[in-house]
This record gives C-alpha cells, sequence and structure tokens, in this order.
C-alpha cells in the first residue's frame, strides 16, 4: 500500500490527511444551480437533504420525503428496495471505473487505458469491438483484486461467467474471469488507495472490456443492461430509469449542453477561477466519438479544474498564513482532493483548525459551501482514522491512545 510509505517524519509528529468532503459534487451542484442540487448543500443544516436519497426517489418515483423515512427506518416495509435504490443511485452520483494505467487490450497490443483512442477496438472476449471513447471521472478510492483496480462497485466476470461487484468478489474470494495471458502484474489489496480513474463508452454490444487480462463490464455511470439486472426490471424500464435521473436534476443537463454550446461560440470552458480549457479541433470533428470525447472533456474541466485550482489556492495561502512554519509542519503534500502532513502531536489541532478553515473559504461565483473530513494516524498515513469534520482534542488524543496502546 502506497500509502503506508508515508510515515511521520519525526518522533513526535502524526500524519493528518484533510481532504474535501464530496467536493465534485459540491462544485457540480455550484455551477448547474440546480435547486433540488442546491437542496443537498445550501440552506439550514437540518433542513439539507441527502443527495443520494434524491437521485433514488427520482428513479424509484417516490417522493424525497417517503424515500428518506424509509431509509432511516429499518422496519419500514420499504427500507430494504429504499436501501438497494440508493445504492444505485450513488453509482450514479459517483460513477465506476478503473484505475489509470490498466493495460487494455487492443487490435496494437496492451496499452494503458488513459491511451485508448476512440479509434483502437477493444478486446470484449470473444471480439475486438467499437466503443466511444475512454472518459476520465476524476479521482477516487480504488481496490486491487487479482490484477484489476477499480472502484468498489465495478462490475468483472467471474470464470462462472457470472457478473459481479470487484468488492464482492474479493470479500468472497472468487476468482476472475481471465481472458487474456497479460503482462500485467497480478496482486490483491484490499486497503483502499486513491488513483485516477477512467471508462470505456459503450464497448460493443455487450459491454464490456479486457481490464489486465479480466473481463470486466464498461460501467460508465450505470447502464441500463446493469441496472436492469440490479433493480430487476425490463432494460427498457431501466432506461428510462436513468433518463429519469436527468429529470429530478435539470439544471445539470442544461448546464452541461449550455457548457458545450458557449465553447462552440467561444473555445473555450473555464473553471470558477477563470482558468480556460481552450477547445481543439475536435469540438467541431464529423467523429461523433471524437467530438462526445472533447465535450465531455470541456464539461469535465469544469468541475476537475475547479478542484486543482482550490488545491493550488490552498498551498498558496497555507505559506502565506504562515501555518506550515507556525504549526512545524515536517511534510506537506498535494493528493488531488486531499492534503496530506507530518505535524507534532501538540500543534495538531491547531494544523486541522487552520487548514480547515482555508479548505472551506468559499469559491469564487459558487453558492455551495466547501466542507472537509480529517483523518489521523500516529504511525502512517494508510493507517489513518476518521475523526469526522470538526475534531476536538479529545477525538484526536483517543485515536492516538487507541493506536499507541
Amino acid at each position: 500500500n502506497l500509502r503506508d510509505c508515508f510515515l511521520p517524519n519525526q518522533d513526535d509528529h502524526i500524519v493528518i490527511g484533510i481532504d474535501w468532503a464530496g467536493q465534485e459534487l459540491r462544485l457540480a451542484a455550484g455551477r448547474c444551480q440546480d435547486p433540488t442540487m442546491l437542496s443537498a448543500y445550501v440552506g439550514k443544516p437540518e433542513e439539507l437533504k441527502d443527495l443520494h436519497c434524491l437521485t433514488g426517489a427520482g428513479v424509484a418515483k417516490m417522493s424525497y420525503e417517503e424515500f428518506y423515512l424509509a431509509y432511516l427506518n429499518e422496519e419500514d416495509e420499504e427500507h430494504d428496495s429504499v436501501v438497494k435504490w440508493r445504492k444505485l443511485a450513488k453509482r450514479i452520483n459517483f460513477g465506476v471505473c478503473v484505475a489509470e494505467g490498466s493495460l487494455i487490450r487492443t487490435e496494437r497490443g496492451e496499452i494503458p487505458i488513459e491511451d485508448v483512442t476512440v479509434d483502437d477496438r477493444v478486446w470484449d472476449g470473444n471480439n475486438f469491438v467499437s466503443h466511444r471513447g475512454v472518459v476520465c471521472n476524476g479521482t477516487k478510492l480504488v481496490f486491487a483484486y487479482q490484477g484489476v483496480v477499480a472502484t468498489p462497485d465495478h462490475e468483472v466476470f467471474l470464470s462462472t461467467g457470472e457478473k459481479v461487484t470487484l468488492e464482492y468478489a474479493l470479500l468472497n474470494s472468487l476468482p476472475l474471469s481471465s481472458a487474456w495471458d497479460t503482462e500485467a502484474e497480478f496482486y490483491t489489496s484490499a486497503s483502499p488507495v486513491e488513483a485516477r480513474v477512467y471508462d470505456i463508452l459503450n464497448a460493443g454490444p455487450n459491454h464490456r472490456f479486457t481490464c489486465n487480462g479480466k473481463l470486466v463490464s464498461n460501467c460508465y455511470l450505470v447502464s441500463a443492461p446493469s441496472l436492469s439486472q440490479q433493480a430487476i426490471v425490463p432494460e427498457a424500464e431501466a432506461e428510462k430509469m436513468l433518463k429519469d435521473t436527468f429529470k429530478t436534476y435539470p439544471g445539470l443537463k442544461k448546464w452541461q449542453e449550455d457548457v458545450v454550446k458557449r465553447a462552440r461560440q467561444i473555445g473555450y470552458s473555464e473553471t470558477f477561477f477563470g482558468v480556460r480549457k481552450h477547445a481543439t479541433d475536435k469540438l467541431w470533428s464529423a467523429d461523433g466519438g471524437r467530438k462526445g470525447k472533447q465535450e465531455r472533456q470541456l464539461v469535465n474541466y469544469e468541475i476537475q479544474g475547479s478542484a486543482a485550482d482550490m488545491l493550488k489556492r490552498l498551498f498558496s495561502m497555507m505559506w502565506k498564513t504562515g501555518v506550515i512554519q507556525d504549526c512545524e509542519v515536517g511534510f506537506v503534500l498535494p493528493v488531488h482532493d486531499e492534503v496530506v502532513a507530518s505535524v507534532p502531536r501538540v500543534k495538531a489541532l491547531e494544523y486541522i483548525r487552520r487548514v480547515s478553515k482555508l479548505m472551506r473559504l468559499p469559491v469564487p461565483n459558487c453558492v455551495v459551501p466547501m466542507d472537509v473530513d480529517v483523518a489521523i494516524s500516529s504511525k502512517s498515513w494508510g493507517q489513518c482514522h476518521e475523526i469526522g469534520s470538526d475534531p476536538t482534542q479529545l477525538d484526536i488524543d483517543r485515536i492516538l491512545e487507541k493506536e499507541d496502546a
């Protein structure tokens, strides 16, 4: 586990990780200004709604109130089905993908997923098939099992032909289907790590491809066939459910369309901070795959680029406000949406409060507030324990005493 390589750099130090909570979803809500999405983040704390329950209620054709109450009440006759809907909603909101560097078998050999182009036909276990391009879905926690490194809910094929999530296969030690003799290293790690993740869109009629020699499903967001199997409904109805998701957040779809329309007019999309990504000639290509990929990149940039800008601003402010010097920070690392540092135990609470305050600074022109999650360990970054968004000294002492015991 790479995270275990990062240790406190002095005997009296601990490792502290602070990350933005739901950063990209918050930025998306702020960008699209969809009232339903905003209701999950803007308003009085007691009035805020659960975003995944909002999505689940829209797909399940229930009111938010009855969906949320059924989710909270284990005695409710709808509880089990609502829990399932919320889990599916979480997949719709977050997406499921495989990690950067995963080797994909194509007609020109095995190449990293991030280098696959729309012209590369990929192996689906039986044939080389076309697809609609590769999409980057940001940075997420991934697991490794028998060579496949992916988000826990990414679907993989077992040697029996059955399709299950990677997490289920890992927890039950089930053998994955080998579709190709690969050069990729096979390893398993139940410890989640952060990685930049990708997926291949609509890979052939069976919606699957080989990843590090194993057969996996292409599940960028949720495909209708996948949702059909999990919800036990006809595929046509599953397709309608996915369309209903955009009905739940109509502002999200409109914003995506507006970004592309505006980019065609002025030639770029931009972050909340005004940083621009210029469009290439692919945006006007007659090739639907190339054009679609460019459109997605321009839309994603407004969110992922803003997240990167936030991290740059944070490090600048940490230096300007003297946090690094005052708290005697041993090292400080930017890791996607997280800041990892080695800090003296006696300075831990001060560091957490000051950095959290900087991370909660408003994003320009964004009405959605940012929040953080904090984790600490006296051993390594990989062994950090979450202690909430506003920990006290007692919370810190409790974790450290347990580790020291």
